[in-house]
């Protein structure tokens, strides 16, 4: 099961989008996550042709106008239309005119053998990590032989966690962007302490809740919350974060790992990895 199955709610997912749009990390994809992207993309065109057809899981608009550029036949799978038609505003280059199949990512209404490469960004976090090898059963199911899987995950690092009263710290002693935000909410929830005990279920609304805590109690002034309040769409959402060992493992029972390409652009990117493999029927 999805973890977000029941979450339907059109009023979350238009505010998703809004979110979306102002390209804040671990939301949306960066530039530099991109052009990974691309650069895996057009490896697969070089060995496979421009006839290649691309099943894309979930609605990221970047990946959306990606696979247009390259004019490349999509179906778009998402168990959420609400999803769809938030993310379509935010096309640049793509029509929008994908194949949509509206379905739960572990029992997709697709023909086997179907397509050339699979895309996923940060999808997978949405299901249960218990799942996860049915997953990939799936879309190894729908990929052709030899077909290519880019996946991009969401790691828990070997850093301690830091506390509410850490991060307030550095946010009054330091130059604190939003990005700066997404970091440090990140290491609120992640931390040594999780690898040890695999608690690879995340909700960044805790962070939210010591926040308004701290407000009440006086601890922080009213524009010190309003800034570190991480967005409401996004806090939401229970997330499946677990270490890198774990997803190199479960992920070479499905497909032969190719690269796993990291950007650096922001620390907060460091932990999104995107997987580059192959699937050998």
């Amino acid at each position: 099961m999805q973890l977000q199955e029941k979450s339907l709610n059109k009023k979350v997912w238009n505010k998703m989008a809004q979110e979306w749009a102002v390209g804040i990390p671990i939301i949306r994809p960066s530039k530099m996550e991109v052009a990974l992207y691309e650069e895996c993309l057009q490896k697969i065109i070089h060995k496979r042709g421009d006839k290649i057809k691309a099943l894309l899981l979930g609605a990221t608009p970047e990946l959306r106008d990606l696979l247009a550029k390259y004019k490349i036949k999509t179906t778009l799978a998402d168990i959420n239309p609400n999803m769809i038609k938030a993310m379509g505003e935010l096309l640049e280059y793509s029509d929008g005119k994908e194949d949509v199949v509206i379905a739960n990512w572990l029992k997709i209404p697709s023909k086997s053998n179907e397509f050339d490469v699979v895309l996923c960004d940060h999808g997978i976090h949405h299901i249960f990590f218990e799942e996860w090898g049915n997953f990939f059963k799936e879309i190894k199911r729908l990929s052709k032989n030899g077909g290519y899987v880019l996946n991009s995950v969401v790691t828990v690092e070997e850093a301690e966690k830091l506390d509410l009263e850490q991060i307030v710290d550095v946010y009054r002693n330091n130059i604190f962007t939003l990005e700066n935000r997404w970091y440090y909410a990140y290491r609120f929830c992640c931390g040594l302490k999780d690898i040890e005990n695999k608690r690879f279920y995340k909700n960044l609304a805790e962070m939210n809740l010591q926040l308004r805590n701290f407000l009440k109690q006086g601890k922080i002034s009213q524009k010190e919350f309003n800034f570190l309040e991480l967005p409401f769409a996004i806090s939401e959402f229970k997330f499946v974060m677990p270490t890198k060992e774990e997803v190199d493992e479960i992920s070479a029972k499905y497909f032969k790992i190719k690269s796993v390409n990291v950007s650096f652009a922001h620390p907060m990117l460091t932990c999104h990895k995107i997987y580059f493999g192959q699937f050998e029927k």
